[in-house]
């Protein structure tokens, strides 16, 4: 929505702040709190490619027809935990010889939760990255950090993400 709006792309917020008011809708019948302990409604892959489908269009429409440039790879950032995430489990799903659209819980909110977290926690915690990465993309756009630096950050990142994913299980069992 800012990047639309920045980018002098008005009508395009205005169909983010929709689709971000009915998504908001969504997460307070489902986001756990002390009022609501279980998920009311279920989004469904439907539903979940759905999501995907409308962020990534506005992702590409943004950084291909804005009239100040927003970054690609600023819509990558902000976008991140959901790209780190499937590209991950794809590439794993490769490396072992299977298709990468098989079915497996090696997906990051499963490990999350394996490792302790409850389902509330791990969606709060989930919200939180993803803020972070979208602030990360955001704000080296608009301060002009160079897309090389945020590209290289991303690789990074994912880098770091794919050691965590890999290791998770070492790493706790020297922690604890």
């Amino acid at each position: 929505c800012f990047a639309a709006s920045l980018c002098g792309l008005l009508s395009e917020a205005q169909l983010l702040i929709i689709f971000l008011s009915a998504i908001a809708a969504f997460l307070i019948f489902n986001i756990r709190h002390p009022c609501r302990r279980q998920a009311a409604v279920f989004l469904g892959d439907a539903g979940s490619l759905f999501v995907g489908f409308i962020l990534v269009w506005f992702a590409v429409d943004i950084t291909q027809n804005a009239t100040r440039d927003f970054y690609p790879i600023s819509a990558v950032w902000v976008l991140g935990v959901p790209i780190l995430d499937t590209v991950h489990v794809m590439l794993r799903r490769l490396i072992r010889g299977l298709s990468p659209f098989s079915p497996d819980r090696r997906h990051v909110h499963h490990t999350l939760i394996y490792i302790g977290l409850s389902e509330a926690q791990t969606a709060w915690c989930l919200l939180a990255i993803s803020f972070a990465f979208g602030a990360i993309g955001f704000l080296g756009w608009f301060y002009a950090v160079p897309e090389s630096i945020l590209a290289i950050a991303f690789i990074g990142t994912f880098a770091a993400h794919c050691g965590f994913m890999q290791c998770w299980r070492v790493i706790f069992r020297f922690l604890g």
